[in-house]
């Protein structure tokens, strides 16, 4: 990584010179210099969780709604809007559509739920 690459960072971020955690806030919004990767998130992405929980919401509901065939403008025939788990996985992994790891992070998020894994004892 270069050094001015790094100066876009948050310092934060950055536990070396070399290394810069791409993806910052409560849902993990991935953000890239070179605008491959959540282009116009940068800083709300980590300075207001209530635009990083929307951002999230509203990339899920794009997949899972297609508005306007926008999603099915990318060329992937295995995409069928409406599936609402792949959608939500689409969020980890958006391309190609019902891959194995996105088949995963879905199962991963349904176990999560189903065993209550953030429930704290004594509540």
């Amino acid at each position: 990584m270069s050094p001015s690459e790094r100066a876009r960072y948050p310092d934060f971020s950055c536990p070396s010179e070399t290394q810069c955690y791409e993806s910052l806030g409560i849902t993990q919004v991935k953000w890239r210099p070179d605008g491959s990767e959540g282009a116009g998130t940068e800083p709300l992405r980590w300075t207001s969780t209530a635009f990083n929980a929307d951002y999230q919401a509203a990339t899920v509901r794009f997949h899972y709604d297609d508005p306007h065939r926008r999603r099915s403008a990318w060329g992937d025939s295995s995409y069928r809007r409406g599936q609402r788990w792949l959608a939500l996985a689409a969020w980890y992994q958006p391309y190609p559509w019902s891959s194995p790891q996105q088949r995963e992070y879905a199962h991963e998020v349904r176990h999560a739920l189903t065993t209550r894994l953030w429930r704290q004892r004594g509540f």
